[in-house]
């Protein structure tokens, strides 16, 4: 991929995926330029998924406008739940911004869960786009 892709087209990949195969699925038959076109998209997409910026890279559902990352939290394993779930508040939630504005397009912290496995805290993180 020769460009550095945007949450923006992010979401539209995703979308032109879904919409493709809906139209297939409707009208029967695979059409071949759309299929090499599918087939490049997906793997920039991937390609764009899986680059080593620092961030999370272990995001295991993403539809449009919200993603669910799986993170290895990198907390003392001795810590307790609470202290756990401050140190998250403190450093990886994302506050929203209010704004008289609609579609911002500002992430925010859905939810998230925190829990231990293998001797790790993890947390699952939603993250929601204001669109």
């Amino acid at each position: 991929m020769g460009y550095q892709m945007s949450d923006y087209e992010l979401r539209a990949g995703y979308i032109a995926i879904r919409t493709a195969e809906d139209m297939e699925r409707i009208i029967g038959k695979k059409v071949v330029a759309t299929n090499d076109y599918l087939i490049h998209l997906k793997r920039d997409l991937r390609e764009w998924i899986r680059r080593d910026d620092g961030g999370p890279r272990n995001v295991i559902f993403f539809d449009g406008g919200v993603r669910i990352a799986l993170e290895e939290l990198p907390v003392n394993p001795e810590w307790c739940r609470e202290d756990v779930e401050a140190w998250f508040m403190e450093n990886r939630y994302i506050h929203g911004v209010n704004s008289q504005y609609d579609c911002t397009g500002c992430l925010f912290t859905e939810w998230f869960k925190v829990f231990r496995r293998r001797g790790r805290w993890y947390a699952y993180h939603c993250i929601g786009m204001d669109i």
